[in-house]
């Protein structure tokens, strides 16, 4: 178990598969000017085309909108959150490349974030000299993702 910033470091060769990866899909908008376009997104895995995320889904967005405003904030200083929590059962990785994740309203894409994933050679695969120092995990990150 861990959390990932900047990228995820894979420890075997692909095809890799994890039991469980999670992620939580953020999205933002200004209160003032209102918007009223749906907002959906998905999240693209490495080797996933534009026409094929491994997720997507909508945002509970006109909801979100028509939740009542907290009047000590000065409406150009208001925005409005929703986080979706993902979590994939198993996840599968067929190559190195970038999770990202898209927003849509409109005519609009909005990139909400993105991360590296690579594949390194298993500690146990490794030569004798290269094994010292190295992480016997099998996955090796820091907090969240990164935004592009």
């Amino acid at each position: 178990m861990g959390t990932y910033r900047g990228s995820i470091e894979l420890h075997g060769e692909y095809p890799f598969l994890l039991a469980k990866f999670g992620m939580v899909v953020k999205y933002q908008e200004w209160v003032d000017p209102p918007e009223s376009d749906p907002v959906t997104f998905k999240v693209f895995f490495p080797g996933d085309s534009d026409d094929a995320p491994t997720i997507e889904g909508a945002f509970p967005i006109k909801e979100a909108r028509e939740y009542p405003q907290l009047d000590d904030v000065p409406i150009e200083d208001r925005i409005r959150s929703i986080e979706h929590h993902l979590l994939l059962s198993p996840a599968l990785f067929t190559q190195d490349g970038r999770i990202r994740v898209r927003a849509y309203r409109g005519d609009e894409v909005i990139k909400l974030g993105s991360i590296t994933v690579v594949s390194r050679p298993s500690p146990t695969n490794q030569p004798e000299e290269e094994k010292q120092g190295s992480s016997s995990g099998l996955l090796r990150g820091g907090n969240s993702t990164t935004p592009t």
